[in-house]
């Protein structure tokens, strides 16, 4: 579903493959990131990919890791969460 293509400093680049229902196959997209305020452009990235997923399915999904080790699945359901407030 994602292949990093490329991280650098303060960009990267990864293609997303799938969820294109309005022309019925799966289309392969290259996303650019910057890292921006993030602390780190690894946590962009992430954070970039959340953004994509919660863009095409807003509730509670099950994800399947294909890179499991010996054949198994890593399964997890992934709820959305709301941005926690900060004290001071």
């Amino acid at each position: 579903m994602f292949q990093i293509r490329r991280i650098g400093y303060d960009d990267a680049e990864f293609f997303f493959n799938g969820w294109d229902q309005d022309i019925g196959r799966v289309a392969r997209q290259l996303i650019e990131v910057r890292k921006g305020s993030n602390p780190d452009i690894r946590i962009a990235v992430v954070r970039k990919i959340i953004e994509i997923i919660r863009a095409h399915e807003p509730g509670d999904f099950i994800w399947v890791s294909r890179r499991a080790t010996k054949g198994d699945r890593d399964c997890r359901r992934v709820r959305p969460t709301t941005p926690r407030s900060r004290t001071t």
